[in-house]
C-alpha cells in the first residue's frame, strides 16, 4: 500500500466537527454503558470524543464492530449504529479522501505513463463490452503501480463502473480475505437496493466478505472444502448480478501480501467473469513473490489460460523524472541539472524521486524565493543514496515525540490505528500532535479513523531503522496492548497478536494465539493458511517444549485434514495425536480423537479396521460400554463407535453406542455430542422397527443443535427426520423440514449435505405432484453432487432424479441416473443397494420384463424384512412382477408381507401401492368385495397423504371392478 510514485507537499488538514446520526446514536449508547466500556473495546477516549463529537461522522466497519462488541450491543440497537454509520447512499457517487493509496482520489495529476494508460483503457472498453479483463501491474517498490491504479480506478469510475478497492497489508497476510471485505462492503453498498436487501437469503455464504453487513450467527465455521466452493459460487454470484446493471472494476493492491484463500477465490472469479462486464486490476512486486507463493500460481494459471495481461511498470527516463521534478516543486522548467542530479541518484524511480526532492526542500537545498525556487550550487548539494537515507532525513527534522511516535507506528504496518500505537506514557494529545505534525510533512496521511505512512518504503525504513532492542520491546508492547481487547476483537487480529508477541520474544504467550489463528482461517474456508499456521504452532511449542502445545497443534491440523477429505495425511496425524495422548495419560483427550479416527475410517470406508482399533482401544482402557464412567471426551469416541457399528449393519449395538454418548454428553455437558447422538440414534431406530421413536430421538437432536445454533448438526438431525416424515405421509410437514434443512446447509456452507436436502426436499415434491419444482431441486442436488469429492451420500440425488425421470416416462434418463448412483460409495450402509434394485426392477416391468425384475429382487425376498428401511417398496415391486407373471399366490402372500413392513415401519406412502397390489390380486382370485376394500383403502390413504400419482394408480385399478355394460343389459 502506500503512494506508488509522486506524492504532493501536503498541507496540514482541518477538518470541521459536524454532528451526525452516528454520533447521537453512538453517543447515547455509550453513555448508557459508561465511558470505560468504549475504553474496554482498544479505542481511546480522544476517539470516542472525535467520533461523538462528529468530526469523524462515518467510521470504519472495523471500528463500528469493535464498539458494538464492547458495548455488547443486541441485534437491534447494532443495527442502529451499522445504518447510522452508512458512508454513502449506493445511488450516489462516493465521496473519496486525497491520497496517494489505492481508494483514495490521486492527489496530482499523473506524470508519464502514456502506453501503460492506453493499455488499462482498452481493457476497461473491454469489459464494458462483456469481455472480462485481468491486468497485474509488476515491478519493484514505489515505481508507481498503485498511482496508475488509481487512475484507472478514477477513469472507471468516470465511465460509470462501480469500483471496488481492497489493499493487502504485511502484518495481515496472515489473515483469510483482508482486501476482499473492503471489496466486497463496495460492492454490496453499490448494489440496487433489492439486491441488498436479498444478499442474506441469496448468498448466505458471503458472510465472511460480509461481516458488517450480514452480521452471521454464531455458528462453528465449516473446513470442508464444499464450504469454500460455496463461498467462491455466492461470491461470483453477487458479482455477477451487479455486472449485469453495470460494468464492476475491482482493484486490488500489494498482491504480495495475499493470502491464499484470497488467491483461490480471485482465480475462481477471473475464471468465472470472461463473459462478464468484470475487470481485475492487481498491483505486485514480483521479485518478493516466490515460487510457491499463491500469487504466484494465481499469475501463473492466469497466463496459461491467457485470462491476464501483464503490465511491467518501467522506471522514468531523465525527460519524465524531470517533468515529475517539476511537478513536485510545482513549477515548469527546473534547471537541468538538478533534474539530471536527481535522475542519477533515483534511477527513474518515482517514489524516490520525490523522498529526494522533498529532503533537499526540507534540508535548505532548495528554497522558494519570491514564488521561484532557488537551487545551491550543484556542487555543494549531497544527495541521499537510498530511500531509506531520504526517509531518515526526513524523520530526523521531527520533533523528538513525533519521531518516537511513528517509529512505535512502524510496527503495526502500513495502516495503523492510533489506539494500537504503543507510546507508553504519552498522553493523547501528546499523540494526536505528533500525528499532526506527521501528516503536515507528508509522512502519514489520514486513512478513514486511522492513519497510514505515505509508501510500505516509509514504514519499512523506520521499522528498520530502530535498534532490534527496541523493536523487539515495541512489539511486545503492541502485543500485549492487543491482548487486552474483547474476546471477538482478539479472535479477530489473532495472527498479527501472535506475530507482535513472537517478534516481541513473548513465545509461551503467543502459541495461544498462534492456534487461534488457525482456527480462524479454518472457520473462514482458508484450510491451507489454516494448515500452515498449526505447523507454525507445532514448530513453536516444540522449540518451547510444550509438548501439550505441540499435541494441540497436530490435532487442530488433523481435524482440518478429516473435513476437507485429506484423509490419509489426517490419519496420519489423527493417529500420531492419539499416541501422544496416550504417553501422556490424557484419557479424556485420546478417546476424543480416538472417536475422529473411527469417523475417518467410516468416511473412507473401513468399518472393519475401524472397528477392530475400537475394539482393541476399548480392550486395553478396559472400558465397558455398558458403563457410564469413561472419561471426558468418551461422548466423541461413543459416537465415532456408533456410525462404526451402524456402517457395519450391527444396529443393537448401534444404539447403544449412541445412547451411552448420549449419556456421557450429558455428563460432560457436551450438548454437540448429544445432539449428534441423537442424529445416529434416531437414524439407527429406522432400522430397528421403532419408527416412533426415531421421530423422537431426531426431534431432540434438531432441538439441541438449534438451541447451540450448530448448523451442521442441526441439518444432520433434519436430514433422518425429513426422510421419515415423507415416508409416514406427512408431506407438508416433510417439505418444510427439507427447506429449513437447505437454509442451514447453505449457512454452514456444506455443500455435500446441502445436495442431500435439495434431493430429499426434491423426492417430497414428487410425492405430492409437483415434479417442475423437484425436477428443480433435484437438477440442482445432482450438480453440487457431482462438483464435489464421493461421499456417503453421493448416491441420493441419482436416485431420486431417476425416480422422477421414470415417472416422466424417461425410462433411459431413469436408468442413467440409477447406473450413476450405483458407483457411490458404500450404498450397502444405508441399504441402498435393495432400494437401487428395486428401482432398477421398476423400469424392467416398464419394459415387459418381469421375469428380469423378480429375478432382480431374489436375494432379498427371503427375509421378513429384507431391508429394514425400504422393504414396503421393494416388496411392492415383486408383487407386480409376480403378477405379471400370473403368479398370484405369490403376490398376495408379498403384498400382505410389504403392509407388515410398512405398518412396522410407519411407511404409509409405499402403503398406498401395497393395498392396491392386494386389491388387484384378489380381483383376479374372484375376491371382488375384498378387491374392492383392499382398493378403497388405498385410495383413501393416497388421499389423505396428498400423494396425487397414487390416488390416479387406485383410480385405474378400480375401473376394473366397475359391472360391464354388457353383461348388466
Amino acid at each position: 500500500m502506500g503512494t506508488e510514485g509522486e506524492t504532493p507537499m501536503p498541507a496540514r488538514s482541518s477538518r470541521a466537527p459536524t454532528e451526525s446520526a452516528f454520533a447521537i446514536v453512538l453517543r447515547r449508547q455509550r453513555e448508557s454503558a459508561g465511558l470505560t466500556q468504549a475504553e474496554r473495546a482498544g479505542i481511546g477516549v480522544r476517539t470516542v470524543s472525535n467520533l461523538e463529537r462528529g468530526i469523524n461522522s462515518s467510521p470504519y466497519p472495523s471500528t463500528v464492530r469493535l464498539l458494538a462488541d464492547a458495548l455488547e450491543l443486541p441485534q437491534d440497537v447494532y443495527d442502529d449504529l451499522v445504518t447510522a454509520a452508512g458512508r454513502q447512499a449506493a445511488t450516489d457517487r462516493p465521496v473519496l479522501p486525497t491520497g496517494g493509496y489505492l481508494g483514495a482520489q490521486p492527489p496530482t495529476p499523473i506524470v508519464g505513463r502514456d502506453a501503460e494508460r492506453a493499455a488499462i483503457v482498452d481493457a476497461l472498453t473491454a469489459a464494458a463490452a462483456g469481455e472480462g479483463q485481468v491486468i497485474l501491474l509488476a515491478r519493484e517498490p514505489g515505481i508507481g503501480k498503485t498511482r496508475l491504479a488509481q487512475e484507472a480506478a478514477a477513469y472507471a469510475g468516470s465511465r460509470g463502473f462501480v469500483v471496488a478497492s481492497g489493499r493487502c497489508f504485511e502484518q495481515q497476510s496472515a489473515s483469510p480475505f483482508v482486501p476482499l471485505l473492503e471489496v466486497f462492503a463496495s460492492l454490496h453498498q453499490a448494489a440496487p437496493q433489492s439486491v441488498r436487501e436479498a444478499t442474506g437469503s441469496r448468498w448466505p455464504a458471503l458472510a465472511p466478505l460480509l461481516p458488517d453487513q450480514l452480521r452471521p450467527s454464531r455458528t462453528r465455521g465449516s473446513t470442508t472444502p464444499d464450504a469454500a466452493q460455496l463461498l467462491h459460487r455466492d461470491a461470483i454470484a453477487l458479482v455477477r448480478e451487479i455486472a449485469a446493471k453495470r460494468p464492476v472494476a475491482i482493484l486490488i493492491d500489494d498482491l504480495h501480501w495475499a493470502d491464499d484463500a484470497t488467491a483461490e477465490l480471485l482465480m475462481y472469479l477471473v475464471r468465472h467473469t470472461t463473459r462478464d462486464r468484470v475487470l481485475l486490476l492487481g498491483t505486485l512486486r514480483d521479485a518478493e513473490v516466490g515460487s510457491v507463493h499463491p500469487v504466484r500460481t494465481l499469475a501463473h494459471a492466469l497466463r496459461r489460460e491467457r485470462l491476464t495481461r501483464a503490465i511491467s511498470v518501467d522506471r522514468f527516463d531523465r525527460e519524465t523524472t524531470a517533468r515529475l521534478v517539476s511537478q513536485r516543486l510545482g513549477e515548469p522548467g527546473v534547471a537541468p541539472g538538478l533534474s539530471d542530479l536527481v535522475h542519477l541518484h533515483a534511477e527513474g524511480n518515482p517514489f524516490f524521486t520525490v523522498e529526494i526532492v522533498t529532503a533537499l526542500v526540507e534540508r535548505g537545498d532548495l528554497s522558494l524565493v519570491d514564488g521561484h525556487w532557488v537551487c545551491r550550487a550543484l556542487t555543494d548539494i549531497e544527495v541521499p543514496i537510498s530511500v531509506s537515507e531520504a526517509i531518515g532525513q526526513r524523520v530526523a527534522r521531527l520533533s523528538p515525540s513525533a519521531r518516537n511516535v511513528l517509529e512505535a507506528a512502524s510496527v503495526l504496518g502500513t495502516a495503523f490505528s492510533p489506539d494500537d500505537v504503543p507510546v507508553g506514557e504519552t498522553t493523547d494529545g501528546e499523540l494526536e500532535n505528533a500525528l499532526d505534525e506527521a501528516t503536515g510533512c507528508g509522512l502519514v496521511t489520514i486513512v478513514e479513523d486511522g492513519y497510514a505512512f505515505d509508501h510500505s518504503l516509509t514504514q519499512q525504513a523506520l521499522h528498520l531503522g530502530m535498534s532490534p532492542v527496541r523493536r523487539r520491546r515495541l512489539h511486545r508492547e503492541v502485543g500485549e496492548r492487543l491482548e487486552r481487547r474483547p474476546v471477538a476483537a482478539r479472535r479477530r487480529r489473532a495472527a498479527e497478536i501472535a506475530d507482535h508477541l513472537e517478534a516481541g520474544g513473548a513465545n509461551g504467550r503467543a502459541l495461544p494465539f498462534v492456534l487461534l489463528a488457525g482456527d480462524v482461517a479454518a472457520d473462514a474456508y482458508s484450510q491451507t493458511e489454516a494448515l500452515r499456521l498449526y505447523d507454525r504452532a507445532r514448530e513453536l511449542a516444540e522449540r518451547l517444549g510444550d509438548d501439550a502445545g505441540a499435541t494441540e497443534a497436530l490435532e487442530r491440523r488433523g481435524r482440518v485434514e478429516l473435513m476437507v477429505g485429506r484423509y490419509d495425511d489426517a490419519l496420519d496425524h489423527l493417529v500420531e495425536t492419539a499416541e501422544r495422548y496416550r504417553r501422556a495419560d490424557e484419557l479424556g483427550s485420546r478417546l476424543r480423537v480416538e472417536g475422529m479416527i473411527a469417523d475417518l475410517q467410516h468416511r473412507r470406508g473401513e468399518g472393519e479396521a475401524a472397528a477392530g482399533r475400537l475394539d482393541e482401544l476399548l480392550a486395553e482402557l478396559e472400558i465397558d460400554t455398558g458403563s457410564d464412567s469413561w472419561a471426558v471426551g468418551g461422548a466423541v469416541l461413543a459416537n465415532g463407535l456408533a456410525r462404526v457399528r451402524l456402517s457395519l449393519g450391527q444396529h443393537e449395538l448401534c444404539l447403544e453406542a449412541t445412547e451411552l454418548a448420549a449419556r456421557l454428553a450429558q455428563q460432560e455437558a457436551t450438548p454437540a455430542a448429544e445432539a449428534d447422538a441423537c442424529a445416529v440414534g434416531g437414524t439407527t431406530l429406522i432400522f430397528l422397527d421403532r419408527p416412533d421413536e426415531a421421530v423422537r430421538a431426531l426431534e431432540r437432536g434438531v432441538a439441541i443443535a438449534a438451541r447451540i445454533d450448530d448448523a451442521t448438526l442441526e441439518s444432520t438431525a433434519i436430514m433422518g427426520l425429513q426422510w421419515l416424515t415423507t415416508m409416514r405421509g406427512e408431506l407438508s410437514r416433510s417439505r418444510a423440514l427439507g427447506e429449513r434443512g437447505l437454509e442451514l446447509t447453505r449457512r454452514a456452507g456444506n455443500t455435500d449435505m446441502e445436495s442431500n436436502h435439495a434431493a430429499g426436499l426434491g423426492h417430497t415434491l414428487y410425492y405430492t405432484g409437483d415434479w417442475d419444482e423437484a425436477q428443480r431441486y433435484l437438477e440442482h442436488s445432482i450438480e453440487l453432487a457431482r462438483a464435489g469429492a464421493p461421499t456417503l451420500n453421493s448416491g441420493i440425488p441419482p436416485i431420486y432424479l431417476g425416480l422422477l425421470r421414470a415417472g416422466q416416462g424417461d425410462a433411459e434418463g431413469a436408468a442413467a441416473c440409477y447406473d450413476e448412483a450405483a458407483t457411490a460409495p458404500d450404498l450397502q450402509t444405508f441399504a441402498f443397494a435393495g432400494y437401487l434394485e428395486a428401482r432398477r426392477g421398476q423400469l424392467d416391468l416398464r419394459r415387459g420384463d418381469a421375469a428380469g425384475a423378480l429375478a432382480r429382487l431374489e436375494p432379498w425376498l427371503a427375509q421378513e424384512a429384507p431391508t429394514k428401511v425400504h422393504d414396503v417398496m421393494l416388496l411392492v415391486t415383486a408383487t407386480e412382477a409376480c403378477l405379471a407373471l400370473g403368479d398370484t399366490a405369490r403376490a398376495t402372500a408379498l403384498a400382505a408381507q410389504a403392509l407388515r413392513r410398512a405398518d412396522a415401519t410407519s411407511n404409509r406412502v409405499d402403503a398406498v401401492d401395497a393395498w392396491r397390489l392386494l386389491g388387484r390380486s384378489r380381483r383376479l382370485t374372484g375376491q371382488d368385495d375384498e378387491a374392492r376394500d383392499c382398493l378403497a383403502a388405498a385410495l383413501e390413504l393416497a388421499i389423505s397423504i396428498g400423494y396425487p400419482a397414487a390416488e390416479a394408480r387406485v383410480r385405474a385399478e378400480l375401473i376394473h371392478l366397475e359391472p360391464d355394460e354388457s353383461d348388466a343389459r
